[in-house]
């Protein structure tokens, strides 16, 4: 099958792809970052609260799969438009339930143009240094918006929460703008995905899930009690929790040596027990202390865990899988990593509205670290050889 022509303007194409790939990662910490501030403005309980943030990972985890059919240039330009609209009309709401379905529409959006990035990177350069180039860009912008996104909204919230909501609109408008002018014409994914169904694929899948679910869960508990509990302002909370997401650009860069050399599965292994590390230290701190520098204790393993297995869980996904397959697996993954966000999110939000404790809400968070370790264990069990002798 024929690749597409490469277009005109290179750097601008991958600035698009990458640009919608870095406000894609945004959406969770600059919401995350707010949602104390959201939650004192509306007079919510926690547990309404946190659909504010988990709306987005549900609308993206369930549009995935079934985006996957929709890699057109038209819905790809249309789901950037509907995304800055509905950020728009998140930014400006006073209902808690205008708010959840804007969020749960720019996740879906999110699912849309999600697909498109590596395809048309993969149709457009030649395998090769240019194509490496490309995908690296495309990967950093994901994993250092995170952190950047973190920060930024640290400041905006300062003021009010509504300016980190609205930041992503005036990127969009600046995607849609380029996106219009140097997106290839028609088809922007060849073939649809085929989803493998592998055990390496299902392992890597469970710990993906667990590593953001942990890593979103703490974030979020960690939040809330940092400004509604403590007082604390948004920057200082941003601060604290910015080690947990600020190691993923380096993962990326440290990637294919890191595998190579010590195996995904050993790798995957690390993060769980370091994620699992971050659970147990929050766990039994007395409290984040008075300038929440205690939060560090759970927040550099998670760091540690992102660095060690962000790109083994993408190595283990696609083990034994030929080329054509891999995009499919892809997909999977990050449906598990959206879901996981928000099976750790919604109860830890209902525990804390319930029992008014931290750490009972710090509870499905362990939980996705335990299943996250059992993962990492049955991928290192299976890794060993066959003893000589046993059929």
């Amino acid at each position: 099958m024929a690749t597409l022509s490469p277009p005109t303007g290179h750097r601008a194409l991958v600035g698009v792809l990458a640009g919608t790939m870095l406000v894609d990662s945004l959406e969770i910490v600059l919401m995350g970052v707010a949602l104390p501030s959201i939650r004192a403005e509306f007079g919510l309980s926690a547990a309404s609260a946190v659909w504010a943030l988990a709306a987005f990972p549900l609308g993206f985890g369930l549009a995935l799969v079934p985006g996957r059919r929709l890699g057109h240039r038209a819905v790809y330009l249309t789901a950037l438009a509907v995304f800055g609209a509905a950020a728009v009309v998140a930014g400006s709401t006073d209902e808690l339930a205008v708010l959840v379905a804007a969020e749960f529409v720019k996740g879906c959006c999110a699912a849309l143009t999600a697909p498109a990035g590596i395809a048309v990177i993969a149709s457009t350069f030649r395998e090769g240094e240019a194509r490496r180039r490309a995908m690296l860009v495309y990967s950093l912008c994901g994993t250092v918006g995170a952190t950047a996104g973190m920060l930024v909204a640290g400041v905006l919230c300062g003021g009010d929460w509504r300016w980190a909501v609205l930041l992503p609109v005036p990127v969009v408008l600046v995607l849609f703008g380029l996106g219009l002018r140097h997106l290839p014409k028609g088809a922007l994914v060849r073939s649809v995905p085929r989803l493998p169904r592998t055990a390496a694929l299902l392992r890597a899948a469970v710990g993906a899930a667990s590593l953001n679910g942990v890593s979103v869960g703490l974030f979020v508990v960690v939040n809330l009690q940092l400004q509604n509990d403590l007082g604390r302002p948004a920057w200082l909370s941003a601060v604290v929790c910015a080690p947990a997401y600020a190691t993923l650009a380096l993962s990326v860069l440290l990637a294919g040596r890191w595998v190579a050399r010590h195996g995904a599965p050993r790798l995957v292994a690390a993060g769980a027990v370091a994620a699992a590390t971050g659970c147990v230290l929050y766990l039994a701190l007395p409290g984040p202390g008075d300038h929440g520098l205690g939060v560090l204790a759970a927040t550099v393993p998670i760091g540690l865990a992102y660095l060690c297995s962000f790109a083994a869980l993408n190595a283990g996904a696609a083990a034994g899988l030929p080329e054509s397959r891999r995009p499919g697996a892809g997909l999977v993954l990050q449906t598990a990593v959206q879901f996981g966000g928000v099976l750790t999110v919604v109860p830890a939000g209902a525990l804390l509205t319930a029992y008014d404790d931290v750490r009972t809400a710090l509870l499905p968070i362990a939980a996705a670290a335990v299943a996250g370790l059992a993962a990492a264990l049955a991928g290192l069990r299976a890794r060993r050889p066959t003893p000589k002798g046993i059929a």
